[in-house]
């Protein structure tokens, strides 16, 4: 197409001007490779979906690794960005952030998981896929233990952002925090039961066997607190975003209507 029309960009002034905004972006918004525990090993004979075998070591060497970008660095980047649209307001300096994630498969074999934030916000345009920006990416499998290890410092930052807040371009800007996921991420970010125990809501204390009683409805009530919820039956272990309030723990719509 440049061949026959002039006035279009070479190939190779749009490969420059690539790579100088991936370097531009990597010095703003830096990615960090983390070390992960290993739960298994992949077969490559048995990912049918993957026959190249030069993608196969690829695949190979990336597991037991992933990525990590810090949120305070992103949010330094998209929040004056927000401010020049009308999105976010500087005499008004507080952000509603909604931390989410969830697994996926990536073939037979190979899984990832993403962990995300999102600015509430910005309502128009909280459903376009660009305005969830990835925190921490890695080959693995949803599992307790591993997203206790790798998103340590993610979690690190979310208190902070809690307690102090963030400073940019000279703005104290303070957060309200939001995490919103599919039931098993969630439950496993809580701590919490599998949803065919016992005791399944994350939020109140009704058990399966009171599910009989229709007409004592007055007990399902969202009654517990985040500062007290290693007393209530079916939370095993520590909350990963214990910063977050539980009622401001909210599974996605799309699954619950499932």
């Amino acid at each position: 197409m440049a061949a026959a029309e002039l006035h279009l960009e070479r190939e190779w002034a749009i490969s420059d001007r690539r790579l100088k905004l991936t370097k531009d972006m990597n010095q703003k918004v830096p990615i960090t490779i983390i070390d992960i525990p290993v739960q298994g090993e992949l077969d490559p004979t048995e990912s049918a979906d993957i026959s190249d075998p030069a993608i196969i070591q690829e695949v190979i060497r990336g597991i037991g690794k992933g990525g990590y970008r810090s949120a305070k660095a992103i949010l330094t980047y998209i929040v004056p960005m927000l401010v020049i649209d009308g999105v976010l307001d500087s005499s008004n300096p507080t952000i509603h952030l909604r931390v989410s994630g969830d697994g996926r498969n990536v073939g037979r074999k190979v899984k990832h998981v993403m962990v995300t934030i999102a600015i509430l916000d910005d309502e128009q345009n909280i459903h376009i896929p660009d305005r969830h920006h990835t925190t921490l990416l890695f080959s693995g499998v949803e599992n307790y233990e591993i997203l206790q290890v790798t998103m340590a410092p993610f979690i690190q930052e979310l208190h902070d952002l809690k307690d102090n807040g963030l400073i940019i371009n000279g703005t104290q800007w303070n957060f309200e925090l939001y995490f919103s996921s599919d039931w098993k991420f969630l439950a496993i970010c809580l701590g919490f039961n599998a949803p065919n125990s016992v005791h399944y809501c994350p939020w109140c204390q009704v058990s399966k066997r009171d599910q009989v009683n229709l007409n004592n409805y007055t007990n399902w009530i969202m009654d517990k607190k985040m500062d007290q919820i290693s007393t209530y039956p079916g939370h095993n272990k520590k909350p990963l975003f214990e910063m977050i309030p539980l009622d401001k723990w909210v599974p996605d719509e799309l699954h619950i209507m499932l």
